[in-house]
């Protein structure tokens, strides 16, 4: 009797500019012990000219694929590493960030998860690593923990694996959105697109990774500009998913909502700082982020966004 053939697995990593993180991303991934029944590579595509981290991989040995993406933005730099696996025959297709480790267990849990054929779409959590200890006023993170097994909606492109049927020309043909490859959310806008058609989510605990969060990324600028360029994006998702005038509805009524709540939540942030200083500042942090939510749903009605991937 014929041997099955294994289940191939690509996990793809798009860097730029970042070889400090990719080295000890890549090198955890290689090291993770893969269960029988399974072939595992990585194809790293990198979103720069000239190249940076072609050497790197090259040392990395032949389970790392090297491709480069020109174009700036992290949608064709996704898009193109996507395409490299398909070519690569992936049965599942994984999307991991360059400045994420993954901790031991972290293959076992996927491909027990794979093995069970429940899922489409299956994502784990990605806890944070901090540069620096946190601010006062920012919220404590645990990491969206739920049981293995739970279904869900949405997913992002940090620690989640889709099946090959959502990229293939014969399937979903999902690509990441070129008119997001500045602004971020193309995975949301994406896994939007994979939910609407039916794939199914799964939520896998034991396929834990680590982000290492810098000290620039949780400044008070940093947070609210994020708080602000995600709104600008939700406003250009839901004019895909509703069509513009719904979508003007729906972003002006939140956006109002929003804003009615800022006073309020500012003012209890104030009453409250003599008696618990750290959850005033985090009142006032949370009407803050409404603020300028509340500017950033203005901006996406506009047609405005932050270009946060531009440059970087």
């Amino acid at each position: 009797m014929a041997e099955m053939a294994a289940t191939r697995i690509v996990i793809t990593v798009c860097t730029r500019n970042r070889l400090d993180l990719l080295e000890p991303c890549l090198r955890s991934l290689l090291d993770q012990l893969v269960p029988e029944g399974f072939d595992v590579s990585i194809v790293v595509c990198e979103n720069d000219d000239p190249p940076k981290s072609d050497a790197l991989c090259a040392e990395m040995g032949p389970r790392v694929t090297y491709v480069q993406e020109p174009d700036p933005g992290i949608s064709p730099a996704r898009n193109t590493a996507v395409r490299t696996a398909l070519e690569a025959n992936a049965d599942w297709i994984v999307f991991f960030d360059d400045d994420q480790v993954a901790e031991e267990g972290w293959m076992t849990a996927l491909c027990g998860e794979i093995a069970e054929d429940r899922a489409d779409v299956i994502t784990g959590p990605a806890l944070r690593r901090y540069e620096a200890e946190p601010p006062e006023w920012y919220p404590p993170f645990s990491g969206n923990r739920k049981p293995t097994g739970t279904r869900i909606k949405l997913a992002a492109s940090n620690n989640t694996a889709c099946r090959r049927y959502l990229f293939a020309e014969d399937g979903l043909a999902l690509r990441f959105d070129y008119a997001l490859r500045f602004a971020g959310s193309s995975d949301t806008e994406l896994f939007w697109r994979a939910n609407q058609a039916g794939a199914r989510f799964i939520w896998c605990d034991e396929q834990v990774a680590t982000e290492f969060w810098p000290a620039s990324r949780l400044t008070l600028k940093s947070q609210l500009q994020r708080a602000q360029r995600t709104a600008e994006n939700r406003h250009y998702i839901l004019g895909k998913r509703h069509g513009r005038p719904t979508a003007a509805f729906l972003t002006g009524f939140k956006a109002l909502r929003r804003l009615l709540a800022v006073p309020f939540g500012g003012i209890a942030g104030l009453v409250l700082l003599p008696i618990d200083r750290v959850g005033g500042k985090r009142r006032l942090y949370s009407a803050g982020r409404k603020l300028y939510q509340s500017w950033g749903a203005v901006r996406g009605l506009l047609g405005l966004s932050i270009e946060a991937y531009r440059g970087r």
